[in-house]
C-alpha cells in the first residue's frame, strides 16, 4: 500500500478505537536533511544507518521520532517497499522474548501490480528484437 492507503487503515483502526501506528513517509516535513536521505532511499540504502547515524539533527528529528514510535508500537503498518527493504521491521522484539510477529496485512493494489511477472525468451527472440509483450511471461 502507499502511504494514503495507510492512513486510512489507520483512520479506521482509530474509529475502532484500536491504535495502528504508521510509519512515517520522508519527507522535507520531517527530516532536515532529506535531500540526502532521499538520495540514500534511491541508491537502496537505510536512511536510519547511512544518513542519521551522526547526523547533527538526530535529537529532534520528526522522521526518526516516528520511526522510534512505529517501532515501538504492538501494531504497525508500512509500505510493501518498507517490507520488502527490512522484513524484520514487522517484527516486534521484547527484552528476553523471542520475535513476535505482528499480522497487519493490508493490500489495495491490483494482484498485478504487486506481484512482477517472471519473462522468459529465447535468445533467436532476443537477437529478433522481439519485445517482452510477443515473448510471453510465464505463468500468464
Amino acid at each position: 500500500p502507499t502511504h494514503e492507503n495507510i492512513l486510512e487503515t489507520v483512520d479506521r483502526w482509530e474509529r475502532d478505537g484500536k491504535e495502528l501506528v504508521p510509519f512515517p513517509k520522508l519527507s522535507e516535513d520531517n527530516c532536515p536533511r532529506f535531500k540526502d536521505a532521499f538520495k540514500a532511499q534511491l541508491h537502496g540504502l537505510s536512511v536510519g544507518q547511512s544518513v542519521c547515524i551522526g547526523c547533527q539533527f538526530s535529537a529532534t528529528c520528526g522522521y526518526q521520532a516516528a520511526i522510534k514510535k512505529a517501532k515501538n508500537a504492538s501494531f504497525r503498518a508500512m509500505t510493501h517497499e518498507r517490507y520488502r527493504r527490512n522484513p524484520d521491521t514487522a517484527l516486534r522484539k521484547k527484552p528476553r522474548e523471542k520475535y513476535v510477529y505482528v499480522a497487519v496485512l493490508h493490500i489495495d493494489e491490483s494482484l498485478p501490480d504487486v506481484l512482477t511477472p517472471e519473462l522468459s525468451a529465447t535468445i533467436s527472440e532476443m537477437e529478433a528484437g522481439s519485445s517482452a509483450e510477443s515473448v510471453g511471461e510465464k505463468g500468464a
